[in-house]
């Protein structure tokens, strides 16, 4: 899922490394499934127990090239995994409905040629994003092109991060339930500002009594939430 999260985060600054994440990027993958594992406990050290279909698509490319299946068969082959919701996407329920289709031949070649020439994407990237962090001189920053504005959403966030908020658990969780409904959280956001700024007076920019939504989100903070 760390490709998919990059492409959506690239445009703030963060650097995508790795193959999936340029197939995102590019637009050669779409759907979140191409990279979805099912994965055993903690107790079993989260042991993969199904095959994420980028792998599958690398390997079955690479069995073609090298010359263990024709081009009919891979897309034969990648046309039933893609079939598949991704927790059952294993080599061995692949190759078994493979050979109840009739493709016993590209089967068998496939399933001798598995063990040595299987291709993990996913790993191959995770490789290639720990030799690039290990690396002594790494590429400077990017620098995002926008301003960044410090809304009530993003101090309300650091302020839970660092366990500051003020609120009782009760307090937090009528906060979380309104924030499912925006409207709703945003008349309740206006109707706590106008009952604060009535009981006191406030100045913003030099300005007694002009409110706007920067003087908004500069009044209200997750301490207030209780006179929503």
């Amino acid at each position: 899922m760390g490709a998919l999260r990059a492409v959506e985060c690239a445009p703030f600054g963060m650097v995508g490394i790795g193959r999936i994440f340029e197939m995102y990027r590019d637009g050669l993958l779409e759907d979140d499934h191409e990279v979805a594992v099912l994965h055993g406990p903690a107790e079993l050290d989260f042991i993969p127990l199904t095959e994420p279909l980028v792998n599958l698509r690398a390997s079955l490319q690479e069995a073609s090239r090298s010359g263990v299946l024709t081009e009919a068969e891979h897309d034969a082959l990648l046309k039933l995994a893609l079939r598949r919701y991704y927790k059952t996407v294993t080599w061995g329920s692949l190759l078994e409905e493979a050979r109840t289709l009739g493709m016993d031949d590209p089967a068998k070649a496939l399933e001798s040629w598995l063990p040595e020439g299987r291709v993990d994407l996913k790993r191959q990237d995770a490789e290639m994003l720990l030799a690039r962090l290990s690396e002594e001189a790494p590429e400077a920053r990017v620098r995002p092109a926008f301003t960044f504005y410090a809304t009530t959403f993003w101090t309300d966030a650091i302020a839970r991060l660092e366990g500051s908020t003020g609120l009782s658990e009760e307090e937090g969780l009528i906060l979380d339930e309104l924030r499912l409904d925006p409207p709703a959280y945003r008349d309740a956001l206006l109707r706590a500002y106008a009952r604060r700024t009535s009981q006191s007076d406030h100045v913003i920019d030099g300005d007694t009594g002009v409110f706007d939504d920067r003087g908004l989100s500069r009044l209200f903070r997750p301490d207030h939430a209780r006179e929503l």
